[in-house]
């Protein structure tokens, strides 16, 4: 659900910087490959991030990595490219950055006028494992949601009594988890705010988070 406040706020960053009138595309990996590349090479600049996006690929793909980018994008060198305020996101036990991925990702940053990544132990990662060719383009750039309060002028009222929920439900698909002993952790929890007289309601950032809200607590808001 944070992807969803930090891809506002960067909106929110850019259009203050460079004025009114910049037409965002939103190109999610998820949409139709052939869409994807159309919005990119219509595009008179292509910003990628922010979020986790720079990890091993979620789901078997051409790319090895969790954008699945179409090598023709890189060809084309008249718009600029740039990585901004995303994150490297490594597990342990899921979604590893393969030789295949690492190669890839080093073709997006090549394409890049600079690469802004929001974590030094990200860089550090890359700067570890990726080419002399593209370390220079690596620099430190701090998540747009610490500008929440400069970019975003009307504040919810804090004294307002509901919660909002989060739910990571894309790890209960891509790592053996036991769904109902989560759902009883979630239990808990909304227990313990309904007992403070808290009204929690459920932040879905996609249809797998809504589905766990639906299937385990319909009796909460999403």
């Amino acid at each position: 659900a944070g992807d969803i406040l930090i891809t506002h706020l960067q909106k929110l960053l850019w259009e203050k910087v460079m004025g009114q009138g910049v037409n965002w595309y939103d190109a999610y990996p998820d949409i139709k490959a052939r869409t994807r590349k159309e919005l990119f090479l219509n595009s008179k600049c292509v910003v990628v991030g922010p979020g986790g996006l720079i990890s091993g690929a979620p789901y078997p793909n051409q790319s090895g990595w969790f954008l699945d980018l179409d090598e023709e994008l890189f060809k084309k060198d008249d718009f600029p490219v740039v990585v901004f305020g995303a994150g490297v996101n490594r597990w342990k036990n899921k979604r590893p950055f393969t030789d295949k991925a690492l190669a890839n990702i080093e073709k997006l940053f090549d394409r890049c006028a600079w690469v802004g990544l929001r974590e030094t132990a990200g860089i550090n990662f890359l700067l570890e494992n990726l080419s002399d060719s593209v370390r220079d383009k690596l620099v430190f750039q701090p998540c747009p949601s610490l500008l929440l309060s400069d970019l975003v002028s009307e504040l919810p009222n804090l004294d307002s009594k509901f919660v909002s929920v989060n739910i990571a439900a894309d790890q209960l698909v891509e790592l053996p988890i036991d769904r109902q002993q989560v759902a009883q952790i979630y239990d808990r929890l909304l227990n313990h705010l309904v007992a403070r007289d808290l009204i929690p309601i459920f932040w879905c950032a996609s249809s797998v988070d809504q589905d766990f809200a639906n299937e385990h607590f319909p009796q909460y808001k999403t």
